[in-house]
């Protein structure tokens, strides 16, 4: 199945709503917790009928200095050559991952771009007494703690402990998801996504023009993690 993240995205309005309405998309949303939330819902939408832009112009930031050496390094060449290209020369960089960014962390990758801008801002002063908030309040402390014995502690411990590529973390990542670690495997799809019920305008989805999304190709998202299918 082809896949696009979906940080940056160009559509075509006319043909998306042509293909689909409001209940279509509500129907599938609703189907299932998706686990990448609205990007799997469009990409079950678009169904592989989208045309890829440029990595640059969603060019993900080094999360933790994690991304590259431990997601993207899985990749296939292509896509590697692509991410190096795109960080070396930026349209639109997209700061993914749950925290570690410029806002929060300026020394964060790439984050030096983010502070460029944030610099001639009229709201300079507010943002930067909520960055002091974030590195002096105990709320703001106490979430960098946090941080830091995950990514710091328990993932590299993980990691020592389940090698990736190994029967061991497969079984390891299956026991997480059995208990409920993976918010995708809370609600188990219903029989027949690709055909939820859908009203008149569905019908003529094989009559849309061709690519009604243009989106950047996806890069691994999380260790061991892949896209959905439809029968998850």
């Amino acid at each position: 199945m082809q896949y696009f993240q979906a940080g940056v995205l160009v559509m075509n309005l006319e043909a998306f709503r042509y293909a689909f309405t409001v209940r279509d998309m509500l129907s599938l949303s609703t189907v299932r917790v998706w686990r990448w939330l609205d990007q799997d819902i469009l990409n079950m939408l678009a169904d592989g009928n989208y045309v890829r832009i440029d990595m640059r112009w969603n060019t993900l930031m080094d999360w933790k200095h994690l991304r590259r050496e431990k997601i993207i390094a899985q990749d296939p060449q292509d896509l590697r050559d692509q991410y190096e290209a795109a960080r070396a020369n930026p349209a639109i960089v997209h700061y993914a991952g749950p925290d570690d960014r410029p806002w929060d962390y300026p020394d964060c990758d790439m984050g030096d771009y983010f502070w460029e801008y944030a610099r001639r801002s009229a709201f300079v002063d507010v943002r930067n007494q909520r960055l002091s908030d974030s590195q002096n309040s105990v709320a703001g402390k106490l979430d960098r703690a946090k941080v830091s014995v995950i990514f710091k502690g328990i993932m590299p411990l993980f990691d020592k402990t389940f090698p990736p590529g190994t029967k061991r973390r497969t079984r390891a990542i299956k026991s997480y998801v059995a208990i409920g670690g993976d918010p995708g495997a809370r609600a188990p799809a219903a029989s027949g996504v690709r055909t939820i019920p859908v009203t008149s305008r569905r019908a003529r989805r094989t009559a849309r023009p061709p690519g009604f999304i243009w989106g950047g190709r996806a890069v691994s998202f999380a260790w061991g993690s892949r896209p959905p299918r439809a029968d998850d």
